[in-house]
């Protein structure tokens, strides 16, 4: 697979391929249960939240 971003952000680099696919794909939330993920919080306009979070955030 090929991005045009290329990403460097998270402490465990295999994490970086999600962060990349959420600024690809434009996503409001990237839902993660990875706690490398979830201390960003959020990437350029993308917030990183649990499944928990997520479904508050869906029941709101």
């Amino acid at each position: 697979m090929v991005f045009l971003y290329e990403v460097q952000r998270s402490r465990d680099p295999d994490d970086d391929i999600f962060l990349a696919c959420a600024l690809e794909g434009n996503a409001d939330y990237l839902v993660s249960g990875n706690s490398h993920l979830l201390e960003i919080k959020y990437y350029y306009g993308t917030q990183i939240v649990s499944p928990r979070q997520f479904l508050d955030i869906l029941e709101t």
